[in-house]
């Protein structure tokens, strides 16, 4: 039996098959945020040869300020000539029932297309993020006299490693950006309701890749002090920026528009268009499947203790899910004293239910910069 490393190879010429990523992205992204423990793989028994394969990432999610463990989905794709056999269920479901004997409790993934959607919704997913923008043309016109904008400039010693993502990482270290810049971006991050957390090493990659591919670093201080931060991608033939994650603890919309003034007024493109948090609107994005129920509703119940609910699940994958749940005065129960009426729930409908906070229905869970490309 071969192990996990020896197909790696095979895992990346199957990447490649299946996404339009170039070749030093694809090496790039598995150096980084592949192991011998991420890689998941279907092979053929009498070829050996590798028929489906995906990358689990960890990632840490808040939920309701808690922190919850997740996987993300990343790179899931079958051989051409393995294709409508059943092979990505198999290996979907065998990854499922795994996730939760290792304690994870929400698996997350940004289908590749519209009609994936609708594949993953067989193995439980639900959509769970949505992505909205507010765009601007190059007429718009800000200024804020007491706020300063500046461009991080992180450049590759040309004979050292010239326009590489590696390149990129090294000099962000000399720079010490996880000194002042990561520990800003993650604290917004955080104050995400339901929200994926992203690690120092993470922003190193996510902006190697960025500037590597033109994208723009923008800050905004005031007073000497670091305001917001936005990250902006090159997008539809380098006519656009759009800004994929805007860090602004304050809210203060002043900073917002005096990035996108600095963004039209020093280039050439013609609108810039920025991602919104917390929206419940706009396209369809990402989504999720509940892992470890028992562990989501604790939390639930516990941060909502008006709630009075009895209800009967069905799990088809993960059998530990199945059951009927009390919740009652911040306490969950499983096969407790039910309360009427009894609500029969499919673990697909839970993932709206319970990643949602009645006293602020506005709040929506928020996940970006997966360098899904």
């Amino acid at each position: 039996m071969r192990k996990n490393s020896e197909y790696e190879q095979e895992a990346k010429t199957l990447w490649k098959t299946c996404f339009d990523d170039s070749q030093d992205f694809i090496d790039f992204y598995f150096d980084h945020k592949s192991d011998i423990d991420s890689l998941r793989f279907l092979a053929n028994l009498k070829s050996n040869k590798l028929e489906s394969a995906m990358l689990l990432i960890p990632y840490s999610m808040t939920y309701f300020g808690e922190a919850i463990k997740t996987k993300y989905v990343s790179g899931a794709g079958t051989e051409p000539d393995y294709r409508k056999k059943g092979c990505m269920d198999q290996l979907l479901r065998k990854c499922i029932k795994e996730m939760y004997i290792n304690g994870t409790d929400l698996c997350t993934l940004i289908p590749a297309n519209r009609n994936l959607f609708d594949y993953y919704q067989k193995t439980n997913f639900a959509t769970l993020f949505k992505k909205e923008y507010v765009e601007y043309d190059n007429k718009f016109g800000f200024k804020a006299y007491d706020i300063k904008i500046k461009e991080i400039e992180l450049a590759c010693p040309k004979e050292d490693m010239p326009n590489t993502r590696e390149g990129v990482v090294r000099e962000q270290r000399k720079a010490k950006l996880k000194d002042w810049l990561f520990p800003f971006m993650k604290k917004g991050i955080k104050q995400c309701q339901f929200g994926i957390q992203h690690t120092n090493s993470d922003y190193e990659e996510i902006i190697a890749d960025l500037l590597v591919d033109n994208g723009k670093v923008i800050t905004a201080f005031k007073n000497g002090e670091l305001k917001s931060v936005a990250l902006a991608y090159c997008c539809n033939d380098n006519t656009c920026y759009s800004i994929e994650e805007i860090i602004n603890p304050s809210c203060t919309m002043d900073y917002e528009l005096c990035i996108v003034n600095y963004l039209i007024q020093n280039s050439h493109i013609k609108t810039v268009r920025v991602r919104q948090h917390n929206t419940n609107k706009g396209e369809d994005y990402g989504m999720g499947r509940i892992i470890n129920l028992t562990h989501l509703l604790k939390i639930y119940a516990r941060h909502n203790p008006e709630m009075e609910l009895s209800m009967n699940v069905y799990d088809p994958i993960i059998d530990e899910n199945c059951g009927q749940y009390y919740i009652s005065k911040g306490k969950m129960t499983k096969k407790g004293m039910p309360c009427k009426p009894i609500k029969e729930v499919d673990i697909t409908q839970l993932v709206n239910i319970l990643i949602h906070d009645e006293k602020k229905p506005k709040e929506a869970a928020y996940m970006s910069l997966m360098m899904e490309n």
